[in-house]
């Protein structure tokens, strides 16, 4: 085993020396010193990109948590912190992206490879490129917008014109989403063009709940706003309702049923752990007072009619 001093790797004459002991042709041996070379050097910036990429894109996030963590204490939002949140991840993102898009010059240079004749507009090639280049370079600015307005962060859930879900990373080209059923869905920011965000400052929790016709509207209306107005008071939902939920009154009414609408002011993203809530809450109230007593027939289905099967 030949062990070669890291500071002599680059002479091409004891590379020379090197490809002559293993049993190569003196003139074997030094038409492939500088092909070994280009290669040593090619690994080295492959290695040093790696290891680049990795702890500065690390560093970067850490860095940022540290002062996010710092600053959960003092006057920040919610909305500030997580904004920070995402600055970190970009910021880490467009660090690795810059580390390889350097090596892969570096990597060109070294084997001297020259890219101006795949590149001129006149070559099929060139114009692939030019089209793949003109996508990337539209994600990378909509991403850009995205971020410097704002408009969601990691953590936010938002829907788009296809796909909803929760976002676990954004960088300037891509946001990662997390579906409800658990799907990981990749959009390219640049496809973003309609974009709904239910993580800012507030959302509404709209709840419909049926009572049997023939009730007595205001005692079932009293009885609704006593029931929202002791769930507001609970300490579990105390801490997700921003105001105390408002009973609308009679949104809607039939020949069997009138429909109670009850909505409510929520902490972003809490909408439908508050709409739960309150079906609860009301729910029993109606049931105490003997409004949800009765069939409530589904829709699509006949009523159960006396004297027949099924009629009870």
């Amino acid at each position: 085993m030949i062990v070669v001093p890291s500071d002599l790797l680059a002479t091409s004459s004891l590379v020379s020396r090197m490809l002559r002991s293993i049993g190569f042709r003196t003139s074997t041996a030094n038409s492939l010193s500088g092909v070994v070379i280009e290669l040593l050097q090619v690994a080295v910036v492959l290695v040093v990109a790696g290891l680049a990429s990795h702890f500065g894109g690390k560093a970067t996030i850490r860095i940022v948590t540290k002062f996010r963590h710092r600053e959960s204490g003092s006057n920040l939002s919610e909305r500030a912190l997580k904004r920070l949140q995402t600055l970190g991840h970009t910021a880490a993102s467009t660090i690795r992206f810059a580390i390889w898009a350097l090596a892969l010059i570096t990597i060109l240079g070294t084997l001297k490879i020259n890219l101006a004749p795949l590149l001129a507009g006149a070559t099929f090639i060139g114009a692939a490129l030019g089209i793949g280049a003109q996508s990337i370079v539209k994600d990378v600015i909509s991403g850009f917008f995205l971020i410097a307005e704002d408009q969601f962060g990691i953590g936010d859930s938002i829907c788009t014109s296809d796909v909803s879900g929760i976002v676990e990373d954004i960088t300037l080209r891509v946001t990662r989403l997390r579906a409800l059923d658990g799907t990981v869905w990749y959009v390219s920011n640049g496809d973003i063009r309609k974009l709904g965000n239910q993580s800012v400052e507030w959302n509404r929790s709209v709840v419909d709940i049926q009572v049997n016709q023939g009730q007595d509207i205001q005692s079932v209306l009293s009885a609704a706003r006593s029931a929202v107005q002791v769930l507001y008071q609970s300490p579990e939902a105390s801490t997700i309702l921003v105001s105390t939920p408002e009973v609308w009154g009679v949104d809607a009414m039939d020949a069997d049923h009138a429909t109670i609408r009850i909505v409510s002011k929520t902490a972003p993203g809490r909408s439908a752990d508050v709409g739960r809530m309150v079906r609860e809450a009301v729910g029993t109230a109606f049931t105490g007072i003997g409004a949800l007593t009765g069939p409530q027939p589904q829709p699509g289905l006949p009523r159960p009619q006396p004297g027949l099967p099924g009629s009870g």
